[in-house]
């Protein structure tokens, strides 16, 4: 692992979301409050989407995508990996 990447364990409690972590490690990095990112993550990748595909599958992709200038990864464990 980098030093200019995060990667988050499954330390985050457990009703939250995976969309949320995204956004709530994406705003850690950049040192503001998650409802200061902009565009927000729904304009780049359907939150919705992505949370069903973690919580009503047995099989879970593996899934980059880039926002806020960082590539953001998720495994088939949920985890979630920040890199710039």
């Amino acid at each position: 692992m980098s030093c200019n990447q995060t990667e988050r364990q499954e330390d985050e409690p457990p009703n939250r979301s995976l969309s949320e972590q995204i956004i709530r490690e994406v705003a850690a990095e950049e040192g503001v409050d998650p409802v200061e990112l902009t565009p927000p993550l729904f304009e780049v990748i359907e939150p919705d989407a992505l949370d069903a595909l973690y919580t009503n599958s047995d099989a879970r992709p593996e899934i980059t995508f880039t926002w806020q200038g960082y590539t953001i990864s998720t495994d088939s464990e949920g985890r979630v990996s920040i890199d710039e």
